[in-house]
């Protein structure tokens, strides 16, 4: 009974501890998006409504799905759509982000919000303002139950206005990682001179 109690509360503390990350995840994310959008509206962009309205349906997902322990990752994807959409508005002309997927996607869940602030991360710290040719690419994978995830974006260390490369965003999913899928992922981060990667494995994620 005592080792069964004792369990219980291991649990517990993992489900609170894991609430309390995807509570750090949202305004995260909200707070980025916002500051695309502010730096339209101070130059009164036409695009400025059109990005509220994509905002307020990503929002939809973020607060609400992200409070399930799992949801389809059809879904996941589809809001990292979303995502690049709302990202490329804020550009003056489309920049050069590539997203690939692969493999049977139906019938697969995962832990909501894991792979989106994955995707953020690479856009907000790539190059684009300052590099004509800056990239983002993005491919995710599934084989089988495991899922990969791949980023790649090139960056410049010279620019000092953006966040220490990773943020919140990258400590943040290795934190529920280890929660959700202790024992059962692999992520390796190279931090290059001129790009950044992420290889990110889920050995089963139905």
């Amino acid at each position: 009974k005592k080792e069964r109690n004792a369990q219980l509360l291991i649990q517990e503390h993992q489900a609170a501890e894991l609430q309390f990350l995807k509570a750090q995840i949202n305004p995260h994310f909200l707070f980025n998006t916002l500051n695309n959008i502010y730096s339209l509206s101070t130059i009164q962009s036409p695009k400025t409504p059109q990005m509220v309205l994509q905002l307020s349906q990503l929002l939809r997902y973020v607060i609400y799905e992200s409070q399930n322990k799992k949801v389809s990752l059809a879904e996941e994807l589809e809001q990292i759509e979303k995502y690049i959409a709302l990202f490329q508005l804020k550009n003056e002309m489309p920049v050069n982000i590539q997203l690939e997927k692969e493999g049977n996607i139906n019938g697969q869940n995962i832990e909501p919000m894991m792979l989106i602030p994955l995707v953020e991360n690479a856009l907000k710290h790539c190059d684009f303002d300052s590099n004509e040719k800056a990239f983002a690419k993005i491919k995710i994978h599934i084989e089988g139950d495991a899922l990969h995830f791949y980023s790649l974006n090139s960056k410049n260390d010279n620019n000092q206005q953006k966040d220490e490369v990773g943020g919140v965003g990258l400590k943040n999913i290795k934190k529920r990682l280890a929660l959700k899928y202790p024992d059962q992922h692999e992520l390796v981060i190279n931090n290059l001179s001129d790009s950044f990667e992420v290889r990110l494995k889920i050995n089963k994620i139905v």
